[in-house]
């Protein structure tokens, strides 16, 4: 029987942040289209990496005391 955590899985990823995606490929696509999307493909794979570890990354200081909120940091390329 599906879940909670199925739920967040299959509406992943949500339209805001698929329009925050577009908009820095684009702004980086406009120098350079292959770094655009090696960019792209890095966040995604990141943020898949997710899944077995969803207590991978630092807790947001904003959000406290919230424990489930987490910040993942993607740099490098």
């Amino acid at each position: 029987m599906p879940g909670a955590a199925d739920a967040i899985i299959s509406s992943w990823p949500p339209a805001p942040v698929l329009a925050d995606v577009a908009h820095i490929r684009n702004y980086i696509a406009a120098d350079s289209r292959r770094y655009a999307a090696r960019w792209v493909e890095h966040v995604f794979e990141a943020a898949e990496s997710l899944a077995p570890f969803p207590e991978q990354g630092r807790l947001v200081p904003k959000a406290a005391p919230r424990q489930d909120i987490r910040e993942l940091i993607v740099q490098g390329l």
